[in-house]
C-alpha cells in the first residue's frame, strides 16, 4: 500500500513529517494541533506509519532503568492497564505505549543505522487519529537526547522582555509560584514543571517536554538560569562553572545507565553553564522578584537572542 504525506508537525522544535496509507485517517491527540506546521522545508525526522491491528503488550522485559520514566510509566499503568516498555535490540530499539482508547498497543521502532531520522510506528486503525498519547512524546524525546544536543531539565521556563529564564528548584522552591507571577504579568511561561533544552546553532533554546494543550509548542532563547530559593529579599548570587554544573546534574531528568549518552550529557551541561550566566536567586513570592529580575537584566545587559525569528533562522540549516 502506497504510504503519502499526512502532515507535519512539530516536537521540541524537531520537524516530523508524517506518511501512512491513503486510507488511513490519521491525526494528532487535540493537545497537539498548535504543533501541526505546514511541509516545511527541512525535516528532522520521517514517520512512517503501518495498520497493524490488535498489537497487545510483549512479554519482553524493558531494558531502560530511568526512575523519572519509571514514575511515568506507573502513572501510565494506573490510566489504561498497560505498561509502556523501551527494549533495545540488536538493531533497532523499540517502544510499547498504551493506544489513548486503552485497548491495544502502539509500537514505535527505531532503527540503530545510520539514518536516525527514520522512525516505523505500528497501530490500529482505531486509535490513528490520537498520534501521540502520552507517554509517547516523552520517550521519543527522551531516545533523541542520547544523540542530539539535547537537555531535560526539572524546571521553569519564563520568557519576559526579551529575555529567556531558566529556573530551577527543588520541589516547593518556587518554580510555579514564579511562573504564575510572571504570567499574570503578561510573560511568555513554556512549562513549569520540565522543559527541554536544545543547543541549535551554537545557541541553547527552551521548550515545552509534555504538551497538554495550554502551552505552545514553540521555543524561545535563553538568557538565564537561576536556581531558586525562598527568601526574606530578593538577591542573586552567582554561581562558578564547577558549582553550576554540580547543581545543574542534580535537577536533569535523563539519567542513562551506560557510559556514552552520560558522558554526552556531563559535556552539554558543561556548554550551558560556559555560555549563560547562573546564579542562586532569593526571591519573595510576589512581584518585587519580577522587578528585581529586570533590574538585574537592565544593569548587566545580555545579548536577548529570543525573538521567534531568530530560532526559525537556526533551524533552517541545523543537522547538528
Amino acid at each position: 500500500m502506497t504510504n503519502i504525506h499526512q502532515f507535519s508537525f512539530q516536537l521540541a522544535g524537531f520537524i516530523f513529517d508524517v506518511y501512512g496509507p491513503r486510507k488511513m485517517h490519521i491525526g494528532l491527540n487535540k493537545r497537539y494541533q498548535n504543533c501541526i506546521v505546514n511541509k516545511a522545508r527541512h525535516t528532522d525526522f520521517v514517520l512512517y506509519i503501518k495498520h497493524k491491528p490488535g498489537i497487545r503488550e510483549s512479554t519482553a522485559d524493558p531494558t531502560l532503568s530511568v526512575p523519572f520514566l519509571h514514575h511515568v510509566g506507573a502513572s501510565c499503568y494506573a490510566q489504561t492497564g498497560f505498561n509502556w516498555k523501551v527494549i533495545k535490540e540488536e538493531s533497532r530499539t523499540r517502544f510499547e505505549v498504551p493506544s489513548e482508547s486503552k485497548t491495544s498497543i502502539i509500537e514505535v521502532l527505531i532503527p540503530h543505522s545510520v539514518q536516525k531520522n527514520t522512525i516505523y510506528l505500528h497501530m490500529d486503525a482505531g486509535d490513528s487519529s490520537q498520534l501521540l498519547p502520552y507517554p509517547l512524546d516523552i520517550l521519543l524525546l527522551y531516545h533523541l537526547s542520547q544523540w542530539h544536543p539535547l537537555l531535560i531539565i526539572h524546571g521553569a521556563g519564563l520568557h519576559m522582555n526579551h529575555v529567556g529564564y531558566l529556573m530551577v528548584g527543588q520541589s516547593g522552591a518556587g518554580k510555579s509560584t514564579l511562573s504564575g507571577l510572571a504570567r499574570q504579568a503578561g510573560a511568555h511561561v513554556i512549562q513549569d514543571d520540565r522543559i527541554v533544552l536544545r543547543k541549535i546553532k551554537n545557541k541553547w533554546f527552551m521548550f515545552p517536554l509534555h504538551l497538554t494543550g495550554q502551552e505552545l509548542p514553540e521555543g524561545r532563547a535563553l538568557s538565564r538560569i537561576y536556581r531558586l530559593f525562598h527568601g526574606l529579599s530578593n538577591q542573586s548570587i552567582p554561581y562558578n562553572e564547577i558549582d553550576g554544573m554540580k547543581h545543574l546534574l542534580t535537577h536533569l531528568v535523563q539519567f542513562p545507565s551506560w557510559k556514552s549518552p552520560y558522558i554526552h550529557q556531563i559535556g552539554l551541561l558543561h556548554d550551558l553553564v560556559s555560555k549563560y550566566p547562573f546564579s542562586a536567586l532569593f526571591f519573595t513570592p510576589d512581584y518585587r522578584a519580577l522587578n528585581f529580575l529586570s533590574h538585574v537584566i537592565r544593569n548587566r545587559p545580555i545579548d536577548p537572542v529570543s525573538t521567534q525569528e531568530s530560532l526559525h533562522h537556526s533551524l533552517k540549516s541545523e543537522w547538528f
